[in-house]
């Protein structure tokens, strides 16, 4: 058996257009429409926004998170400092374990993105008035 496992554009694309969120490599829970092999403790996957999207305020307490922007943009406030950061295409953003932030982003976004050391560790913080007002208001 071979150390290598080719996953075509074809079929990430064809994957992707069932379900707009796939991984690529990782140890998951759930079914994936692609075969993604465990290479370690890594998750790294794929995700488009076809509409305005929003990721709910949360942190991961293990895992550090990576998003490079292959098209689009995003808005991520870091909650902790209050700051909104803008990317765009060909951003990249290293976020440390247990940080604790709100996403949103535009229609027509494209993200790759790599958790490490990977697993569903996701914990939803309080939608509190500030958060609901900043989701309903910031423009991507």
């Amino acid at each position: 058996m071979s150390g290598f496992h080719v996953v075509p554009g074809a079929g990430i694309e064809a994957a992707l257009s069932a379900n707009p969120r796939q991984y690529l490599v990782g140890d998951l829970a759930r079914p994936q429409e692609l075969a993604n092999p465990t290479v370690g403790a890594t998750e790294i996957g794929i995700v488009d926004y076809a509409e305005v999207s929003l990721e709910p305020p949360h942190f991961h307490p293990e895992n550090g998170e990576f998003i490079y922007v292959l098209a689009g943009r995003i808005l991520m406030w870091d909650l902790e400092a209050d700051v909104v950061h803008t990317l765009n295409a060909g951003d990249f953003l290293a976020m440390a374990p247990g940080h604790p932030h709100a996403q949103k982003s535009a229609a027509g976004t494209r993200l790759l993105f790599v958790k490490s050391p990977g697993g569903n560790d996701k914990t939803l913080l309080e939608l509190t008035p500030e958060i609901l007002a900043w989701q309903r208001d910031a423009v991507v």
